[in-house]
């Protein structure tokens, strides 16, 4: 055992292996700021494509930056490195590229636009076509009850501004109301009603923070509740 924890040790000294070391926590560092994007309220599809751009931009930024300290082997392993994560992250969000997600990308996004006005008038029908496809009963019930093509101009296209806002684009705002349901819910709670449950996790989730909560409302309305009057001064 010691034989084997002395070769380990003397491993982690190479300095390849340090070079390694540096490289994913580059690597890492880029994965991180990713992954944080995705744990953020209110994504819209915009942002998460820039996150996107982003981070791929910044692996392919380190496959080209070279130092003198680097050789040919540590670039070779490099180079592999990086492309495994972009073509993961590529293959991970692949469904923007297709569908409804990639006609909303380009639609909404102005750097897609073209400059020259002839193109700029047959620009993204096809993917307005695809649009209105995937939301046809919503965009039919809409026009029914008269918010589409009435009182203004182009009010069809403020709809699909609308739509395309709110498509989830992330499940961490879920993932974080069945956190806060377990502290909430355990086992020395676990008699809870579903009304209360769902008042305190209101409170948990969407309430102030502790030191901007203003308790004198819901004292006042506990203390001139109840079936009984309260006592304060009472001693058990």
């Amino acid at each position: 055992m010691k034989g084997r924890a002395k070769l380990v040790q003397q491993s982690l000294k190479q300095y390849k292996m340090l070079l390694f070391i540096h490289l994913m926590l580059d690597v890492l560092q880029e994965l991180k700021q990713l992954s944080l994007l995705f744990q953020r309220d209110g994504l819209t599809l915009q942002i998460v494509s820039d996150g996107l751009q982003t981070t791929t931009l910044a692996l392919v930024a380190m496959q080209l930056s070279r130092t003198n300290a680097d050789d040919d082997t540590f670039n070779a392993l490099k180079l592999r490195l990086t492309n495994s994560f972009c073509e993961f992250v590529s293959e991970r969000f692949k469904s923007l590229e297709t569908g409804v997600l990639k006609a909303t990308s380009t639609l909404f996004d102005l750097s897609n636009w073209p400059e020259d006005t002839t193109d700029l008038a047959t620009f993204g029908t096809a993917e307005l076509n695809a649009f209105m496809e995937h939301f046809h009963p919503v965009l039919w019930q809409r026009l029914i009850q008269g918010a589409i093509g009435r009182d203004g101009q182009f009010q069809h296209m403020q709809v699909i501004a609308q739509i395309s806002l709110v498509l989830p684009m992330s499940s961490s705002c879920c993932e974080r109301g069945f956190s806060s349901m377990k502290r909430i819910k355990s086992d020395r709670r676990s008699c809870l009603s579903n009304e209360m449950l769902n008042c305190l996790l209101q409170i948990w989730v969407h309430g102030p923070p502790a030191q901007h909560y203003d308790s004198v409302e819901a004292v006042t309305k506990w203390w001139s509740s109840g079936c009984r009057a309260r006592r304060p001064q009472y001693k058990d």
